[in-house]
Protein backbone atom coordinates (compact mmCIF):
# COMPACT_ATOMS: atom_id res chain seq x y z
CA UNK A 1 0.00 0.00 0.00
CA UNK A 2 1.41 3.32 -0.73
CA UNK A 3 -1.48 5.57 0.06
CA UNK A 4 -0.50 9.11 1.84
CA UNK A 5 -2.07 12.46 1.68
CA UNK A 6 0.28 14.66 0.04
CA UNK A 7 -1.07 17.52 1.67
CA UNK A 8 1.84 18.50 4.91
CA UNK A 9 -0.09 19.80 7.77
CA UNK A 10 1.64 22.93 9.53
CA UNK A 11 3.40 22.61 12.89
CA UNK A 12 5.91 19.88 11.03
CA UNK A 13 9.24 18.96 12.89
CA UNK A 14 11.88 19.04 10.07
CA UNK A 15 11.87 15.26 10.85
CA UNK A 16 7.79 14.52 10.28
CA UNK A 17 8.02 17.25 7.25
CA UNK A 18 10.23 15.29 5.62
CA UNK A 19 8.69 12.03 6.59
CA UNK A 20 5.36 13.25 5.20
CA UNK A 21 6.90 14.74 2.21
CA UNK A 22 8.53 11.42 0.82
CA UNK A 23 5.35 9.59 1.94
CA UNK A 24 3.11 12.24 -0.45
CA UNK A 25 6.01 11.92 -3.28
CA UNK A 26 5.56 7.81 -2.51
CA UNK A 27 1.96 7.85 -3.16
CA UNK A 28 1.70 9.83 -6.27
CA UNK A 29 5.04 7.90 -7.73
CA UNK A 30 2.40 4.43 -7.18
CA UNK A 31 -0.54 6.16 -8.24
CA UNK A 32 -1.93 5.72 -4.66
CA UNK A 33 -1.94 1.92 -4.75
CA UNK A 34 -3.96 0.07 -2.48
CA UNK A 35 -6.84 -2.04 -1.94
CA UNK A 36 -9.43 0.52 -0.89
CA UNK A 37 -9.34 4.42 -2.52
CA UNK A 38 -7.29 7.05 -0.81
CA UNK A 39 -9.85 9.20 1.21
CA UNK A 40 -8.39 12.18 0.74
CA UNK A 41 -8.69 12.19 -3.58
CA UNK A 42 -9.72 14.95 -5.45
CA UNK A 43 -11.09 15.58 -8.96
CA UNK A 44 -8.12 13.87 -11.02
CA UNK A 45 -6.73 11.54 -8.87
CA UNK A 46 -5.53 8.11 -10.13
CA UNK A 47 -5.45 5.02 -7.93
CA UNK A 48 -4.32 1.82 -8.65
CA UNK A 49 -7.06 -0.22 -7.22
CA UNK A 50 -4.94 -3.73 -6.57
CA UNK A 51 -8.14 -5.65 -4.03
CA UNK A 52 -7.72 -8.46 -6.98
CA UNK A 53 -5.77 -9.63 -9.66
CA UNK A 54 -5.49 -8.13 -12.00
CA UNK A 55 -5.02 -4.33 -10.62
CA UNK A 56 -7.59 -2.32 -12.15
CA UNK A 57 -6.04 1.69 -13.33
CA UNK A 58 -8.97 4.25 -11.88
CA UNK A 59 -9.55 8.13 -11.76
CA UNK A 60 -11.90 10.37 -9.75
CA UNK A 61 -14.32 12.32 -11.56
CA UNK A 62 -15.31 14.10 -7.75
CA UNK A 63 -17.77 11.58 -7.49
CA UNK A 64 -17.34 8.59 -8.84
CA UNK A 65 -14.46 6.33 -9.57
CA UNK A 66 -14.24 5.54 -13.25
CA UNK A 67 -11.82 2.29 -14.72
CA UNK A 68 -9.57 3.24 -17.27
CA UNK A 69 -7.83 0.00 -17.66
CA UNK A 70 -6.43 -3.39 -16.05
CA UNK A 71 -2.69 -3.87 -15.05
CA UNK A 72 -1.80 -7.89 -14.91
CA UNK A 73 1.30 -8.21 -13.25
CA UNK A 74 1.60 -11.38 -13.58
CA UNK A 75 1.48 -10.92 -17.70
CA UNK A 76 2.93 -7.68 -17.66
CA UNK A 77 -0.17 -6.46 -20.13
CA UNK A 78 -2.50 -3.44 -19.65
CA UNK A 79 -6.14 -3.81 -21.33
CA UNK A 80 -7.74 -0.73 -21.64
CA UNK A 81 -11.44 -0.21 -20.79
CA UNK A 82 -14.34 0.81 -23.51
CA UNK A 83 -17.31 2.10 -22.48
CA UNK A 84 -17.06 0.79 -18.60
CA UNK A 85 -15.82 -2.80 -19.89
CA UNK A 86 -12.18 -4.48 -20.85
CA UNK A 87 -11.60 -3.54 -24.58
CA UNK A 88 -11.53 -7.05 -26.05
CA UNK A 89 -10.85 -8.62 -29.33
CA UNK A 90 -13.48 -7.65 -32.06
CA UNK A 91 -15.95 -10.05 -33.31
CA UNK A 92 -19.25 -10.13 -34.90
CA UNK A 93 -20.60 -10.04 -31.19
CA UNK A 94 -18.06 -8.28 -29.09
CA UNK A 95 -17.01 -5.24 -30.07
CA UNK A 96 -13.61 -3.90 -29.76
CA UNK A 97 -11.17 -1.88 -31.32
CA UNK A 98 -12.95 -2.76 -35.06
CA UNK A 99 -15.85 -4.90 -35.86
CA UNK A 100 -16.66 -6.45 -39.24
CA UNK A 101 -19.85 -6.22 -41.08
CA UNK A 102 -22.01 -9.29 -42.03
CA UNK A 103 -22.13 -10.66 -44.93
CA UNK A 104 -25.72 -9.32 -45.35
CA UNK A 105 -24.81 -5.61 -44.20
CA UNK A 106 -22.01 -5.54 -46.48
CA UNK A 107 -24.47 -6.49 -49.32
CA UNK A 108 -26.63 -3.80 -48.79
CA UNK A 109 -24.65 -1.09 -47.16
CA UNK A 110 -26.51 -1.13 -44.05
CA UNK A 111 -24.23 -0.33 -41.76
CA UNK A 112 -21.53 2.65 -41.58
CA UNK A 113 -19.88 1.57 -38.41
CA UNK A 114 -18.12 -1.59 -39.54
CA UNK A 115 -15.15 -2.65 -41.40
CA UNK A 116 -15.94 -5.15 -44.46
CA UNK A 117 -13.33 -7.53 -45.83
CA UNK A 118 -12.13 -7.55 -49.69
CA UNK A 119 -13.34 -10.72 -49.68
CA UNK A 120 -17.08 -9.24 -48.88
CA UNK A 121 -16.43 -6.30 -51.59
CA UNK A 122 -15.68 -8.79 -54.45
CA UNK A 123 -12.68 -8.81 -56.19
CA UNK A 124 -10.76 -5.61 -56.17
CA UNK A 125 -13.73 -4.18 -54.32
CA UNK A 126 -15.63 -3.45 -57.06
CA UNK A 127 -19.35 -4.12 -56.75
CA UNK A 128 -20.07 -7.06 -58.00
CA UNK A 129 -19.83 -10.66 -56.33
CA UNK A 130 -20.12 -14.26 -57.59
CA UNK A 131 -22.54 -15.97 -55.32
CA UNK A 132 -22.69 -19.73 -57.11
CA UNK A 133 -21.42 -20.92 -59.68
CA UNK A 134 -23.62 -24.36 -61.05
CA UNK A 135 -22.83 -26.97 -63.82
CA UNK A 136 -25.02 -28.74 -65.66
CA UNK A 137 -23.72 -32.17 -66.49
CA UNK A 138 -26.56 -34.17 -68.64
CA UNK A 139 -29.21 -32.63 -65.96
CA UNK A 140 -32.69 -31.58 -67.03
CA UNK A 141 -32.07 -28.76 -64.41
CA UNK A 142 -30.09 -26.73 -62.20
CA UNK A 143 -31.05 -24.52 -59.25
CA UNK A 144 -30.05 -21.38 -57.03
CA UNK A 145 -31.39 -21.47 -53.60
CA UNK A 146 -29.01 -19.19 -51.89
CA UNK A 147 -28.98 -16.02 -53.31
CA UNK A 148 -27.59 -13.21 -50.64
CA UNK A 149 -29.54 -10.05 -50.42
CA UNK A 150 -29.03 -8.33 -53.66
CA UNK A 151 -30.76 -5.34 -55.46
CA UNK A 152 -30.09 -7.35 -58.41
CA UNK A 153 -28.32 -10.54 -59.89
CA UNK A 154 -26.66 -11.11 -63.44
CA UNK A 155 -26.14 -14.93 -64.62
CA UNK A 156 -23.69 -15.62 -67.26
CA UNK A 157 -22.95 -18.79 -68.95
CA UNK A 158 -20.19 -19.21 -71.74
CA UNK A 159 -21.34 -22.79 -73.54
CA UNK A 160 -24.39 -24.41 -73.11
CA UNK A 161 -25.32 -27.45 -75.06
CA UNK A 162 -28.85 -29.89 -75.14
CA UNK A 163 -29.37 -33.68 -75.32
CA UNK A 164 -33.08 -33.30 -77.23
CA UNK A 165 -32.82 -31.02 -80.57
CA UNK A 166 -34.63 -27.49 -81.27
CA UNK A 167 -34.67 -27.33 -77.18
CA UNK A 168 -34.65 -24.15 -75.27
CA UNK A 169 -33.12 -23.51 -71.57
CA UNK A 170 -35.78 -21.80 -69.39
CA UNK A 171 -35.79 -19.89 -66.64
CA UNK A 172 -38.63 -20.16 -63.88
CA UNK A 173 -38.09 -18.07 -60.13
CA UNK A 174 -38.80 -18.77 -56.79
CA UNK A 175 -40.21 -17.09 -53.59
CA UNK A 176 -39.91 -19.93 -51.04
CA UNK A 177 -36.70 -20.44 -51.11
CA UNK A 178 -36.91 -23.25 -53.75
CA UNK A 179 -39.95 -25.30 -52.37
CA UNK A 180 -41.80 -24.63 -55.32
CA UNK A 181 -40.91 -22.46 -59.20
CA UNK A 182 -43.32 -20.26 -60.35
CA UNK A 183 -44.77 -22.20 -63.43
CA UNK A 184 -48.09 -20.91 -63.90
CA UNK A 185 -49.78 -20.04 -67.15
CA UNK A 186 -49.59 -16.35 -66.78
CA UNK A 187 -46.37 -16.59 -64.41
CA UNK A 188 -44.15 -14.20 -66.79
CA UNK A 189 -44.19 -11.77 -69.48
CA UNK A 190 -41.76 -11.46 -72.60
CA UNK A 191 -40.75 -9.49 -75.48
CA UNK A 192 -37.99 -11.62 -77.85
CA UNK A 193 -36.01 -10.33 -80.79
CA UNK A 194 -34.06 -12.47 -82.83
CA UNK A 195 -31.36 -11.17 -85.25
CA UNK A 196 -30.66 -14.50 -88.20
CA UNK A 197 -27.79 -14.72 -90.38
CA UNK A 198 -29.07 -12.41 -93.55
CA UNK A 199 -30.92 -9.60 -91.73
CA UNK A 200 -34.03 -11.60 -90.35
CA UNK A 201 -35.46 -10.05 -87.45
CA UNK A 202 -38.31 -12.46 -85.58
CA UNK A 203 -39.76 -10.96 -82.88
CA UNK A 204 -42.32 -12.38 -80.15
CA UNK A 205 -44.21 -12.27 -77.02
CA UNK A 206 -46.46 -12.91 -74.48
CA UNK A 207 -47.38 -14.72 -71.24
CA UNK A 208 -45.52 -17.79 -70.37
CA UNK A 209 -44.88 -20.44 -67.77
CA UNK A 210 -41.06 -19.72 -67.85
CA UNK A 211 -38.67 -16.76 -69.46
CA UNK A 212 -37.11 -18.09 -72.28
CA UNK A 213 -33.44 -18.03 -71.81
CA UNK A 214 -31.75 -18.99 -75.07
CA UNK A 215 -34.32 -16.69 -76.64
CA UNK A 216 -36.39 -17.65 -79.89
CA UNK A 217 -36.05 -21.30 -81.67
CA UNK A 218 -33.93 -24.13 -79.64
CA UNK A 219 -30.86 -24.92 -79.32
CA UNK A 220 -29.56 -27.73 -81.89
CA UNK A 221 -27.70 -30.50 -80.52
CA UNK A 222 -25.23 -31.12 -83.63
CA UNK A 223 -21.73 -30.83 -83.60
CA UNK A 224 -20.66 -27.02 -82.88
CA UNK A 225 -24.46 -26.20 -82.27
CA UNK A 226 -24.47 -24.47 -78.35
CA UNK A 227 -25.65 -21.02 -76.67
CA UNK A 228 -23.95 -18.61 -74.85
CA UNK A 229 -26.34 -16.01 -72.39
CA UNK A 230 -25.91 -13.56 -70.09
CA UNK A 231 -28.73 -11.40 -68.22
CA UNK A 232 -29.74 -9.70 -65.34
CA UNK A 233 -32.75 -9.68 -62.95
CA UNK A 234 -33.76 -5.99 -61.49
CA UNK A 235 -35.98 -5.81 -58.09
CA UNK A 236 -34.75 -9.13 -56.91
CA UNK A 237 -35.57 -8.38 -53.27
CA UNK A 238 -38.12 -6.16 -53.50
CA UNK A 239 -42.16 -7.43 -52.71
CA UNK A 240 -43.31 -4.41 -53.95
CA UNK A 241 -42.24 -4.23 -57.46
CA UNK A 242 -42.23 -7.13 -59.85
CA UNK A 243 -38.84 -8.38 -60.86
CA UNK A 244 -37.52 -7.43 -64.37
CA UNK A 245 -35.01 -9.27 -66.75
CA UNK A 246 -33.04 -8.00 -69.36
CA UNK A 247 -30.20 -10.36 -71.49
CA UNK A 248 -28.47 -11.07 -74.39
CA UNK A 249 -27.91 -14.48 -76.26
CA UNK A 250 -25.37 -15.52 -78.67
CA UNK A 251 -26.63 -19.27 -80.72
CA UNK A 252 -24.63 -21.56 -82.84
CA UNK A 253 -27.17 -23.32 -85.47
CA UNK A 254 -25.79 -25.25 -87.84
CA UNK A 255 -22.90 -23.13 -88.11
CA UNK A 256 -24.87 -19.63 -88.21
CA UNK A 257 -24.32 -17.51 -85.65
CA UNK A 258 -27.98 -16.60 -84.21
CA UNK A 259 -28.39 -12.93 -81.59
CA UNK A 260 -31.32 -12.23 -79.58
CA UNK A 261 -32.14 -10.21 -76.71
CA UNK A 262 -35.21 -10.80 -74.49
CA UNK A 263 -36.76 -8.39 -72.03
CA UNK A 264 -39.28 -9.86 -69.13
CA UNK A 265 -40.49 -9.91 -65.80
CA UNK A 266 -42.40 -11.85 -63.49
CA UNK A 267 -46.03 -10.66 -63.21
CA UNK A 268 -46.70 -10.66 -59.88
CA UNK A 269 -44.53 -8.73 -56.97
CA UNK A 270 -42.47 -10.90 -54.50
CA UNK A 271 -38.99 -11.51 -53.56
CA UNK A 272 -37.51 -13.81 -55.13
CA UNK A 273 -34.81 -15.90 -53.36
CA UNK A 274 -34.77 -19.00 -56.05
CA UNK A 275 -33.76 -19.48 -59.58
CA UNK A 276 -34.40 -22.28 -61.57
CA UNK A 277 -32.26 -22.98 -65.20
CA UNK A 278 -33.98 -26.00 -66.91
CA UNK A 279 -34.92 -27.96 -70.47
CA UNK A 280 -38.57 -28.68 -71.41
CA UNK A 281 -37.52 -32.18 -72.28
CA UNK A 282 -34.04 -33.86 -72.49
CA UNK A 283 -30.94 -32.88 -70.52
CA UNK A 284 -28.27 -29.52 -70.91
CA UNK A 285 -24.55 -29.24 -70.04
CA UNK A 286 -22.95 -25.71 -69.25
CA UNK A 287 -21.84 -23.65 -66.24
CA UNK A 288 -23.78 -21.32 -65.21
CA UNK A 289 -22.23 -18.56 -62.97
CA UNK A 290 -24.49 -16.28 -60.87
CA UNK A 291 -23.32 -12.74 -59.15
CA UNK A 292 -24.48 -10.21 -56.48
CA UNK A 293 -24.93 -6.40 -57.76
CA UNK A 294 -24.51 -4.40 -54.91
Amino acid sequence: MSQFDPVIGADKSGLAYRQDDNNGKKALLTHHKGASAPSYAEAGTFWIDDSASPWVLKTYDDTDWIGIGTIDATSNLFTPYWNGGALVAASLSAKGLVERATDAEAALAADTERYVTPAQLGIYGGAIKLISAQTASDDSSIEFTDLGSYHSLIYVCDYATVSTDGQAIILRTSSDGGSTWDSGASDYARTNVRYAPGGSVTAAGGTLTHIIVTSGNGIGNAVNEFAAFEGRIMNVASSVFTAVLGQSVQRVDSGNNVWGNTSGYRISAAAINGLQFSVASGTFSGTIKLYGVK
